[in-house]
């Protein structure tokens, strides 16, 4: 088996390295968004209408502790709205009022207000550095690998 020219390792590391920074760079706006709603939010109570089991593939794991996601329902989303979160099981019974937060601009965007369970800010900062710094060092091992060295 011959080895890649250089030309055609670049452009092997060049399409890999771009679609990583596109997941990555997806990846980073869904956490931001989230961490923004938990500074910024409107606080306020809603009212827990179900409750389900995680599913297992929305776990991290098989052995993960039992986790639940609810539906609350706010005086701005009357009809619930199924949290993006995995809350501890057995915390949360139907019709028990509970403090949420939401997106101002997106009632839709509704969190149990439980910041426990969120990720660290200094993790958005880390992600943000990410961004910047991946595409230079990505940039500067191409023209390594295309100039031979």
């Amino acid at each position: 088996m011959q080895p890649l020219s250089p030309l055609a390792t670049a452009a092997l590391v060049g399409v890999g390295g771009v679609l990583f920074l596109v997941v990555f760079a997806v990846a980073f706006s869904y956490v931001y968004r989230r961490h923004r709603v938990f500074r910024r939010g409107l606080r306020g109570t809603g009212r827990v209408l179900e409750v389900r089991a995680t599913r297992v593939m929305e776990r991290r794991s098989v052995t993960e502790r039992p986790t639940v996601r609810v539906v609350v329902a706010t005086a701005a989303v009357p009809g619930g709205v199924l949290t993006d979160q995995k809350l501890p099981a057995g915390e949360y019974q139907p019709g028990q009022e509970v403090p949420v937060v939401q997106d101002p601009r997106d009632p839709r965007r509704l969190y149990v207000d439980r910041p426990d369970l969120e990720r660290p800010g200094f993790l958005v900062g880390a992600m943000a550095t990410g961004l910047v710094i991946f595409p230079l060092v990505l940039v500067r091992g191409l023209v390594l690998v295309l100039a031979g060295g």
